[in-house]
């Protein structure tokens, strides 16, 4: 399965893709910083899973999952955020399958990985 971590903070990144490299060696994990560089990669290679950062600079993950959900075999995208409120509409229709809340549980994220 191939997976992305977007977050515009890399040591948030690097200890996304330790963890789950560590866990589930079988997956190839990649970390990017930018939001813009992460939506380019997911248009030019196959994606299963791509979890992104709520809030960053260029780009926040739900427009993120908006320009996503337009890709032809677009990956579930998954809001890994800090941020405490009601989005304007429901995060379903910009494409977001799931929320993890920071700071996230290692646990349950390989787990919902295990399962996909």
């Amino acid at each position: 399965m191939n997976i992305v971590f977007c977050d515009d903070e890399e040591s948030i990144l690097e200890l996304y893709i330790s963890e789950i490299e560590y866990a589930l060696p079988e997956h190839k994990v990649v970390g990017i910083s930018c939001p813009l560089k992460a939506l380019d990669y997911c248009q030019n290679n196959s994606v299963d899973l791509l979890f992104t950062d709520g809030r960053m600079p260029k780009m926040n993950g739900i427009e993120l999952a908006k320009n996503i959900k337009d890709i032809e075999n677009a990956p579930q995208v998954i809001l890994i955020t800090g941020y405490v409120g009601t989005p304007d509409q429901p995060l379903e229709e910009v494409g977001i399958s799931k929320v993890f809340n920071k700071p996230i549980n290692y646990d349950e994220l390989i787990d919902f990985i295990r399962l996909y």
